[in-house]
């Protein structure tokens, strides 16, 4: 519905950074902090730039699907490397509520979505063999600390980082031998344009399935006591509520130990996408695993990691092939 003092007012002479704004201004209150931070980084850096001083009318299918040629041909200024087609998505999301915004106020864009969606493609999870596994698993069990101790609850739990960050000891259960995650850190972006200002901060995980509970094993839980702290509110890897350890700094201390044990450099999601893997081949219970990874659906667990693994699959077509062979001799 148009605003009083836009009823005069077309989609000639209204800009496209009047609707913008006024859109992330009215977001900031329904999203979470980090969905804010990402959306308006995206408005500062692509949109605003490219679209910011044309009128609503001007915002055309040609003109955008343009913009979208040359963000595919974009490199970003600090790794040198093309915008991935899931990125591309992102800010041609954020283009996509703008405009739904714009044509609740009366102020339709001229631009025909359904042709414009960016082509992703599947990628296959980075995992860790059993022969690297057994490696870093060795390296971590001597000479545990805090970090180590932090890295292996991730690697035999399937924790996210930054759960992991955030975690303390009012989460973790001595008498249940149990894990609560409830809260997540990440670092965000918290100035516009032109600044390079962040900040850390801690907020429930992004979604509920991701609140969940996961039992300890006993080999993992003595090493989890050996650091207790009996203040609550203390961070499980700083072993104070004083000092965080921020994923950046856990993402460089394993960058560090996976040189130091002489395995691939994979990067820190890998050691979940390793116990997935590993405990789909081990025929973990998928409902449990699901749970246990905090994902809203078990054809979540299955479609990112039943297809995973070479060695499962040679497993399963030596089972079916022995099964064959098996029925043909029964036969005579």
């Amino acid at each position: 519905m148009k605003k009083s003092h836009d009823i005069l007012r077309t989609t000639e002479d209204i800009f496209y950074r009047e609707i913008a704004r006024e859109w992330l201004e009215y977001s900031e209150f329904r999203l979470k902090e980090s969905s804010y931070a990402k959306y308006r980084s995206i408005l500062n850096k692509y949109l605003l730039p490219a679209f910011g001083n044309d009128c609503i009318s001007q915002l055309t299918t040609d003109r955008v699907a343009e913009f979208l040629k040359n963000l595919r041909a974009q490199e970003t200024e600090t790794i040198r490397k093309r915008l991935s087609p899931q990125y591309i998505n992102g800010i041609l999301t954020v283009f996509r509520e703008t405009s739904y915004y714009s044509t609740s106020r009366g102020f339709p864009f001229p631009c025909n979505f359904r042709y414009l969606s960016q082509k992703t493609e599947k990628k296959e999870c980075s995992v860790f063999t059993h022969e690297e596994s057994r490696r870093l698993a060795s390296y971590l069990l001597e000479d545990v600390d805090l970090y180590k101790a932090g890295i292996l609850l991730c690697f035999f739990t399937g924790i996210r980082l930054g759960e992991l960050c955030a975690l303390k000891w009012e989460d973790i259960h001595l008498e249940e031998q149990m894990l609560t995650i409830s809260h997540t850190m990440q670092r965000l972006a918290v100035t516009d344009i032109g600044e390079q200002r962040t900040k850390i901060v801690i907020t429930a995980p992004k979604t509920s399935s991701s609140k969940r509970e996961i039992p300890l094993p006993d080999f993992l839980f003595e090493i989890v006591k050996k650091f207790y702290c009996s203040e609550k509110e203390a961070f499980f890897l700083s072993g104070t509520a004083d000092k965080i350890i921020e994923p950046r700094v856990m993402q460089y201390r394993f960058r560090k130990y996976t040189k130091e044990c002489g395995i691939r450099s994979l990067n820190f999601h890998a050691l979940r996408h390793t116990f997935a893997t590993q405990c789909v081949e081990r025929d973990f219970e998928l409902k449990s695993l699901s749970e246990i990874l905090g994902h809203s659906s078990v054809n979540i667990t299955l479609n990112r990691y039943v297809h995973s693994s070479r060695e499962l699959k040679r497993k399963n077509m030596d089972k079916i092939c022995l099964e064959r062979m098996k029925s043909s001799t029964d036969q005579f």
